[in-house]
């Protein structure tokens, strides 16, 4: 049995901001979620695919962080890279390769997994795999992003409808922003938004506000869980990611999807903190943030 596995494609990044070095880095849920999951003494496995460009090194780095990659498979078409560019409190994706689509007979069979997180970036986990590993998973997160993506002639990445309500009756974590979210139901107000995606089968509901925090629905009622304030604002990409990693490795130990959210946003906070994908190395600092902002949890 796998204690823990991302699926979604590792992309490569090209990331852009004003009057600062464009660099390129590692990214995607599968790798962001997987070094968080690692930092908290947890084995994580990667469902990928990358392309001859990936490189030995980039794996052998993978596996020093503790991911396990006997589930990334090398294959012809080129890794999933994205240029990300930042202007001001906004950012644009423009997709510049995709990679192939991971495919069931890229599966065993008999695959039990403990923890799942589904991180599609572009469409690249069809619904039938995604349902397949959650069937097979005790605890299921899902990261819709990837289903709510559409790719211009020009490259560029819009937003599309999508509600997939079987995957969604599978799952016991969704997580997403408000403006995911909204494409997935439609424009309507924060609680009964939640409310109704909970009734589509999550019974934990997590709906993130960037700098703001996140709103969390839970069996235990609706709280406004705080962000941690970063000593400084290096890299917020893969923020969402580290929560989410945070919280379902939390969330299958304990249960506690209150605590496990506290655990999710200071990850989150350690994350900007740093450029590129984020090993969490002090976990008493995370612990510490945490409980600051259990401190000032707040009931709606």
């Amino acid at each position: 049995m796998l204690d823990f596995l991302t699926v979604g494609h590792i992309t490569l990044d090209r990331i852009v901001r004003p009057e600062k070095r464009t660099i390129w880095v590692l990214g995607g849920p599968a790798v962001h979620t997987s070094l968080t999951v690692s930092s908290l003494g947890c084995k994580p496995y990667v469902l990928s695919k990358v392309g001859p460009d990936f490189g030995k090194n980039r794996r052998g780095w993978l596996r020093r962080m503790g991911v396990g990659t006997k589930l990334l498979k090398a294959v012809p078409a080129p890794t999933t890279r994205f240029e990300i560019r930042y202007r001001r409190q906004s950012r644009r994706l423009r997709l510049m390769s995709r990679c192939e689509d991971i495919r069931l007979c890229d599966l065993s069979a008999d695959v039990r997994i403990r923890s799942l997180h589904i991180g599609p970036v572009i469409g690249e986990v069809p619904e039938a795999v995604a349902s397949f590993l959650a069937n097979r998973s005790d605890v299921t997160s899902l990261d819709p992003q990837g289903y709510l993506r559409r790719v211009a002639s020009d490259g560029r990445v819009l937003n599309k409808p999508w509600l997939g309500r079987t995957l969604l009756g599978s799952v016991e974590v969704l997580k997403g922003s408000y403006d995911e979210l909204r494409m997935m139901l439609g424009a309507v107000c924060l609680r009964s938004m939640l409310k109704k995606l909970r009734r589509l089968g999550p019974s934990v509901c997590i709906l993130t506000r960037g700098g703001k925090g996140s709103i969390l629905l839970c069996d235990e009622g609706i709280f406004r869980v705080p962000a941690f304030k970063p000593q400084i604002i290096v890299d917020p990409t893969g923020a969402g990611d580290a929560f989410c990693g945070a919280f379902l490795r939390c969330y299958a130990l304990s249960e506690d999807p209150v605590w496990s959210a506290c655990v999710g946003s200071a990850a989150a906070s350690i994350k900007v903190e740093t450029s590129g994908p984020c090993f969490i190395r002090d976990r008493s600092l995370l612990m510490e943030r945490a409980n600051a902002v259990l401190s000032n949890l707040q009931a709606l």
